[in-house]
């Protein structure tokens, strides 16, 4: 307990345990010229408050011997004349309510980081007193006048006693706005009060934004704006009040020359006053308009009473904002902890207390009861790969106040493992304490799409490897086919002109047979690249098959046992029988091939089944982005063949489709490669499933026909072979090959024509030209530079519509005829060609009958 030097301006005493507190408040009053006494208890409070009767008390809520609200009442019932100013760190409500009940004049919150609140709430409890001592001895003064003043001095007292109620009221007031603790139930309670206390009916609150003076609440809805944008106008009220710092009582806004009335025409008369909301700094924040008095207009009394309970709700209006902008600062913090993507932690590494902020429990499928709030109950749901990798981190990061971010896998305790992305803060204290604020990011679905965009793309670079393989393949079949022209049709013409020499007639034959095998080879290609022609049937694959079985037994081992289970009511397919045939006999020889010298087994079965656009996409079979189009959820035809071989590794599988890709050691690696095209070009698809050292399963489907499957047809003997009306015309050979060109010259004078040649399309329209009248047929390439065959052949009819052309190409015939809708006076003519099959072509073109198609001219 302390006693400072006496001064003029008035005795507080200051009560509080902490002696911090008490020096800081002792400095600060001396310096306005208070005496200021102390002490850290009730019982000495009570003793100092009974010697020196001090004119203000400064307690805390909390103090030793008498604690809390009982110190307070007993206070107001000895000493209801000292006025009490009350402290406390917790703020609460119940708190404050309960104090100014108790008889408390203010309620301050502690740590008070601005002084100079403190010494306005002391300046504005002393000012109250004094006023009242000077009512009294006004009072006093009065009644000890002369007698013939007496009517004089009880107006005058009347006055007095007026303003003294008014005054209490307002303290009053000022405990009850006290107690509110948003802006607008204050702005509510605020103009209640001043309406009360200058008996009107009228008014409103603004307070000052960003933008302008806002309005907060209103008496008397209707007329007042929203928003009253800067700058104010000088010559309104609200403008002339800002100027003038002070409260601004009108009597009849119609006789003021200097003020503009509002234009508001539901006044009842013509008075208000308007009193600013000012800060520490006496800058006005805000505006409170009075009007419609009831009895009018407002008087001296009005103003002074209003500016009284104006000052006294500044100071209350500024905590009100302060604890409003920190509770919604709070409950941001809080949201957005619950609904941040990030889960916020606290790790303390000297007690190992994990405290969350996030809701932990909705991420990792925790309960309260077994939520992690230790780092190490955390580590122990941490996938055991990352376990070490994380524990290390964190040992090193422990001391970094930023540390780089790592990924890791946490055990949900109900769905498998979750990725999460922590980032770690280290907050040091002055007492060299640490905190580790912990930002754990949830990224599974990120990871998860990573991985799936990692399989896409690997998915779509082994398509575009496959694409670009089958472009090359077409390329190679196209330019094989020419180099095989040149080869056969030398052969063809040398086997005619060798005579009988059987020596040399079986050395041409067998140059013809390897021709032609090569022949196959090429188209086997050409139908990997899908430019191989497709001729469709309805086939039934069952009858297929069947046929099939005394092939397959013959090209199989013996050892193998081959076990057939048709489906029934197995649908038929659209297809080419020959091409879905090789299909068939391809998987057949690989399977068999897988099984080798051992025993085993091929099983084949056949049936239905309908495909969503989920096991389409499961499918094993390659796509080409931007050529195949998604197949559609259908019924489709299945053949599956199962085998018990050798199976393939990983590397087999990726590579299965490639072509010249084999790891058989006389294998061409053309087999896949076909049957990958001749399921594209039907429209199917293919499901793989091999175990090395267990077997292989190839399940293709095609889709199911609505039509019904053809009978077989008997073999039809050969047409007689008919002679070429015509042998003494000129034809006209167009082709950017000269092997090409040249022996398909030999051939057609072989046959008795004369020729004429041209290495482009451009030539060939040129030299068509010239011998327009002799020419009796054209044959084109379809691949040239420049002017291509169909670009030539369109050139050339519009000289002559109806010339006899032929279209001769080293790819299919799809991708080559000129014009699907042309008549006999064009046909196809696929290379290599000997020269029977020129002979049926031209037979075809120039006597206007003959085959139409390169199977019928192989037939």
């Amino acid at each position: 307990m302390t006693l400072t030097q006496h001064t003029s301006q008035g005795t507080i005493l200051v009560i509080d345990q902490d002696a911090s507190v008490l020096s800081s408040y002792i400095l600060h009053l001396e310096e306005f010229g208070y005496e200021v006494l102390s002490a850290q208890c009730g019982r000495s409070a009570i003793d100092l408050i009974a010697v020196h009767s001090p004119d203000l008390i400064i307690s805390d809520l909390r103090i030793p011997s008498i604690e809390g609200h009982p110190f307070f009442g007993h206070l107001h019932k000895r000493w209801p004349e000292i006025p009490v100013i009350v402290t406390s760190a917790t703020g609460e409500v119940s708190d404050v309510v309960a104090c100014l009940r108790k008889g408390a004049r203010d309620f301050l919150i502690k740590p008070i980081e601005d002084m100079a609140i403190l010494s306005h709430a002391v300046t504005r409890a002393i000012r109250e007193i004094k006023l009242r001592k000077q009512n009294q001895a006004y009072k006093e003064l009065l009644e000890a006048r002369i007698p013939q003043n007496s009517g004089k001095l009880k107006n005058t007292n009347r006055y007095l006693t007026e303003l003294n109620r008014r005054l209490t009221e307002v303290v009053a007031s000022s405990k009850r706005l006290s107690t509110c603790v948003t802006l607008e139930s204050f702005g509510t309670r605020l103009l209640q009060e001043f309406g009360h206390h200058l008996d009107a009916s009228g008014g409103s609150l603004y307070i000052a934004g960003q933008e302008g003076l806002r309005l907060v609440h209103c008496l008397d809805d209707g007329h007042a704006p929203s928003l009253i944008s800067y700058p104010v106008e000088k010559s309104s009220p609200f403008g002339f009040a800002l100027r003038q710092k002070e409260p601004v009582l009108i009597g009849d806004i119609n006789g003021e020359r200097e003020l503009r009335p509002s234009g508001f025409g539901g006044y009842h008369n013509g008075s208000f006053v308007i009193f600013p909301l000012q800060n520490q700094e006496g800058k006005a924040f805000g505006l409170v308009s009075i009007h419609g008095k009831k009895k009018p207009p407002f008087i001296h009394q009005d103003r002074e009473v209003g500016g009284l309970l104006a000052s006294y709700s500044s100071e209350t209006l500024r905590a009100v904002r302060a604890m409003e902008a920190l509770a919604k600062s709070e409950e941001k913090y809080r949201l957005a902890a619950l609904t941040a993507s990030d889960l916020i932690s606290e790790w303390t590494p000297a007690t190992d207390d994990l405290v969350w902020f996030g809701n932990i429990d909705a991420v990792i499928g925790s309960t309260p009861e077994n939520r992690p709030t230790t780092l190490e109950a955390w580590l122990s749901l941490i996938h055991p790969d990352d376990q070490k990798r994380i524990a290390e981190t964190y040992r090193k990061n422990i001391n970094c106040a930023t540390a780089p971010a790592m990924d890791y896998r946490v055990r949900h305790l109900a769905h498998g493992w979750r990725h999460f992305r922590e980032r770690t803060s280290t907050i040091k204290s002055k007492g060299g304490g640490a905190k580790v604020l912990r930002a754990c990011n949830d990224i599974t679905i990120e990871k998860n799409a990573e991985e799936e965009r990692i399989k896409f793309e690997l998915k779509m670079q082994h398509a575009q490897k496959l694409e670009s393989l089958g472009i090359i393949a077409g390329g190679i079949a196209h330019d094989f086919n020419n180099i095989l022209m040149a080869v056969l049709g030398h052969a063809d013409i040398t086997l005619e002109e060798v005579g009988d020499n059987p020596a040399a007639q079986k050395s041409i034959k067998n140059i013809i047979t390897a021709g032609k095998r090569a022949t196959e080879l090429a188209q086997q290609l050409l139908v990997y690249s899908g430019k191989g022609e497709v001729e469709t049937t309805t086939v039934n694959i069952n009858s297929l098959v069947s046929d099939m079985m005394r092939l397959i037994d013959v090209s199989v081992s013996k050892k193998v046992r081959i076990i057939f289970h048709p489906g029934d009511h197995t649908p038929a397919v659209d297809g080419n029988q020959s091409q879905l045939r090789q299909v068939i006999l391809n998987l057949l020889t690989n399977a068999s091939q897988a099984i080798g010298n051992a025993c085993g087994q091929i099983v084949i079965r056949t049936g239905k089944i309908f495909c969503t656009k989920d096991d389409l996409a499961a499918c094993s079979m390659p796509m080409r982005p931007g050529v195949d189009p998604p197949l559609p959820e259908s019924t489709y035809t299945f053949i599956d063949i199962e085998d018990t071989g050798c199976g393939m590794d990983e590397t087999a599988r990726e590579k299965l489709f490639d072509p010249f890709y084999t790891t058989k050691k006389t294998g061409t690696g053309l087999g896949m490669a076909a049957v990958l095209g001749i399921v594209r070009q039907h429209r199917g698809t293919m499901t793989i499933s091999s175990t090395p050292d267990v077997g292989t399963r190839i399940r293709v489907f095609l889709p199911s026909s609505c039509g019904k499957s053809e009978e077989q047809k008997v073999p039809e003997k050969p047409p007689t072979e008919k002679l070429i009306q015509q042998k003494d015309g000129l034809i006209l050979i167009a082709d950017d090959e000269e092997p090409v060109r040249k022996i398909s010259q030999r051939m057609i004078e072989k046959l008795g024509f004369s020729v004429i040649t041209a290495c482009d399309g451009k030539e060939a329209v040129s030299l068509y030209k010239t011998h327009q009248k002799d020419i009796s047929c054209i044959i084109l390439d379809m691949t040239m530079p420049g002017l291509n065959g169909s670009e030539a052949l369109e050139r050339i009819r519009a000289l002559n519509p109806s010339v006899k052309a032929i279209i001769a190409s080293g790819y299919g015939s799809d991708t080559s005829r000129s014009d699907p809708d042309s008549d006999e006076s064009c046909s196809y003519l696929q290379k290599p060609y000997q020269i029977a099959e020129l002979r049926q072509v031209l037979q075809k073109v120039l006597n206007g009958h003959g085959p139409s198609t390169p199977e019928e001219h192989r037939r």
